[in-house]
């Protein structure tokens, strides 16, 4: 089965650049086809899309890139201080330019990021921004929420500022745990990312206890009664693997590397769901998301 993960960071998903390239090499041998690094701007994960797409090319597989900033506290000093039309002219900027003189141009804009049951000013000004990017380029938008808070909050902010929600992905649903929540990002036309996929602990502690901890067995109920409810196909499912929480989940992360998705979608299979309905999170349903269509809607 072929598969894209559409929420990455790479470069982060090993200690050394020899792991990272094993790690593609594992996933191409089972199917993969494409990983989306949705690593923002100025945080504290490695960007470096020139390495990372040579890495991809000896392994065999894809990667597209993308541009963002993430969320407090990670948000640069200059950005807090910038207009919502400044910081869509860096996105653009980098979209049609490539990124930091590499030519490497971002295909997706994202993840662009809210804090854990609030969005702060900059956060707010980071999304219409991002909104307004999409509606220049039709490039999909990835968010980060923070354990599954303020998704339906981002999307009001989001469309508000013009964003077409059919081409955004509320990332970390699954951290949610509320079927009601995932319905109503449904309702508004956008589309659910479950990609903490066999992140089954963090390394969170400062969090609420019961937010440190969520069984791959809740997401894939979740999955199954999204299915049944007939949203399977605004669902797309990836790791977000890193190196710092791989010893935390030596089960899943830690054992499989990017090869555990096709063991977390033989569990779907053996849960009730059908070949087509597994080959919908992994390749249909993101790949029409990442499918670009040039918008031009300029303000």
């Amino acid at each position: 089965m072929a598969a894209i993960l559409a929420h990455e960071h790479p470069l982060s998903a090993g200690t050394s650049l020899e792991e990272v390239s094993q790690l593609l090499r594992s996933f191409k041998e089972q199917g993969g086809e494409l990983l989306v690094d949705v690593t923002p701007k100025e945080c504290n994960l490695p960007r470096n899309p020139t390495l990372l797409k040579s890495l991809a090319k000896m392994a065999g597989i894809e990667v597209i890139f993308s541009t963002a900033y993430y969320k407090e506290p990670y948000i640069p000093m200059r950005i807090q201080k910038l207009s919502v039309e400044a910081i869509a002219e860096e996105f653009l900027r980098e979209i049609e330019e490539g990124i930091e003189g590499t030519g490497i141009r971002p295909a997706v804009i994202g993840e662009v990021g809210t804090s854990f049951r609030t969005i702060t000013p900059s956060e707010e000004r980071i999304l219409k921004a991002a909104a307004i990017a999409q509606r220049y380029t039709g490039l999909p938008i990835i968010t980060h929420t923070t354990h599954g808070t303020m998704g339906i909050e981002q999307l009001d902010i989001l469309e508000k500022s013009g964003a077409d929600l059919n081409k955004v992905i509320v990332g970390h649903s699954d951290l949610n745990s509320d079927i009601q929540y995932h319905l109503e990002i449904v309702r508004r036309g956008a589309n659910l990312g479950f990609d903490t996929v066999g992140k089954e602990r963090w390394v969170s502690a400062s969090l609420p206890g019961e937010l440190a901890y969520q069984p791959d067995a809740v997401r894939i109920k979740l999955i199954l009664d999204l299915f049944e409810r007939g949203a399977g196909d605004k669902i797309v499912v990836s790791l977000d693997m890193l190196y710092k929480e791989k010893e935390l989940n030596m089960d899943t992360h830690g054992r499989y590397g990017y090869t555990y998705i096709f063991v977390f979608l033989k569990k779907l299979r053996e849960a009730g769901l059908s070949r087509a309905e597994c080959e919908a999170l992994v390749e249909k349903n993101p790949r029409g998301i990442l499918k670009k269509e040039q918008q031009n809607k300029k303000t």
